[in-house]
């Protein structure tokens, strides 16, 4: 099936938000499948999205029980998120809407980015005050997702 690569950023029906890109070469990685949009965060897939410092927008898929695929320029993670940070993701969460629809954006300082944390429904900066408390571990995963395994610190 094709890929698609440079991201834009489009609206689409319902007010969300959606990311294409342009089209690749065959790939023959399975593409992350959607649960429907009523489903609550704590049974379906998180997503965190982020700027990495040479302007890709780098993705994480966390399934149900911490499972992690991380799509990075240099290519793609897999990890698992200890337990306690994944329940404090689903949690967060789960206080997500379907008005909530950010986009990562930079941060304060050279390479800052502020990620987004998001659910089947919505996304919100890691620096909204409903889910700011897990603002480090969603940082901590995006480091470990660039980091060589032996030196990841949330998702081993």
């Amino acid at each position: 099936m094709p890929r698609f690569a440079p991201f834009s950023v489009v609206a689409v029906a319902g007010g969300l938000v959606a990311i294409l890109a342009g089209c690749t070469a065959d790939d023959p990685t399975p593409l992350p499948t959607a649960t429907s949009s009523t489903t609550s965060a704590a049974g379906g897939r998180l997503t965190i999205q982020y700027l990495a410092d040479d302007g890709f927008t780098g993705l994480a898929f966390v399934e149900e029980g911490g499972a992690v695929l991380g799509k990075t320029r240099a290519g793609q993670t897999t990890c698992t998120l200890e337990p306690a940070a994944y329940t404090a993701l689903v949690e967060a969460a789960a206080t997500i809407t379907k008005q909530d629809q950010a986009l990562p954006t930079a941060g304060a300082g050279d390479g800052a980015t502020v990620p987004t944390l998001g659910n089947d429904v919505g996304a919100v900066a890691v620096l909204d005050p409903r889910v700011v408390g897990v603002a480090d571990t969603v940082n901590q995963l995006v480091a470990d997702i660039a980091a060589p395994a032996a030196s990841r610190q949330v998702c081993t």
